[in-house]
């Protein structure tokens, strides 16, 4: 939780830069948003099955 109240501070540029650069942190974000990008496009399947190739699924797509 100490990235969120980094983040919800006023925080100068460089200080917010800093923070996203530092190797943990910039892990951390990465699979947050992977989680959250894959729960949405799991939610909207239909939509999205058409865009994955090699006749995978949706579900499988982010397994991968």
């Amino acid at each position: 939780m100490d990235l969120i109240e980094q983040c919800e501070k006023q925080q100068s540029l460089g200080e917010l830069l800093s923070s996203f650069n530092d190797q943990s942190v910039s892990d951390y974000i990465v699979v947050y948003l992977r989680l959250l990008t894959s729960g949405y496009l799991q939610r909207e399947n239909v939509f999205f099955q058409h865009f994955i190739e090699g006749g995978r699924s949706v579900k499988e797509f982010c397994q991968q």
